[in-house]
């Protein structure tokens, strides 16, 4: 259950004074369950609930599309026994509900570079993508 949102939500948004979502949150669905390594050894948690990502959208004063930026927590498929297994940070302190437990995963970005962003008209002009182990960069 995610604190203060009820029974089997899975996802919360929130959305500026233009309407335009900002944030993304999405939790574990119900009943999910993962291996996880405590330190100490492997144990299997119900992390229903908690935390899953987070995407944050930033936009200029136009409305376009400026960064797009989701963190997660790592998650990998290894025994035992070839389950979904969840890396946490040290084992010392379990909060499924704290964001800085999260990694960035994928970036997209408007910005920063020659190129990038948007032309007079408003059309893409380019963009940098990073996945974490590569970096995409489209322009005209």
């Amino acid at each position: 259950m995610v604190p203060g949102l009820g029974d089997g939500v899975s996802e919360s948004r929130s959305y500026d004074e233009s309407g335009r979502v900002v944030e993304v949150r999405r939790y574990y669905q119900p009943g999910t369950w993962m291996w996880m390594n405590t330190g100490q050894g492997w144990a299997q948690y119900d992390l229903g609930g908690a935390l899953q990502s987070i995407e944050a959208t930033t936009y200029d004063a136009d409305g376009r599309v400026l960064t797009i930026t989701t963190r997660a927590r790592k998650e990998y498929y290894s025994p035992p026994p070839n389950q979904p297994i969840l890396e946490f940070p040290p084992m010392l302190d379990i909060d499924p509900w704290n964001e800085s437990d999260l990694t960035e995963v994928t970036s997209v970005s408007y910005t920063g570079g020659t190129n990038l962003g948007y032309d007079a008209a408003g059309r893409v002009m380019g963009y940098q993508y990073n996945g974490g182990n590569y970096v995409h960069v489209m322009t005209q």
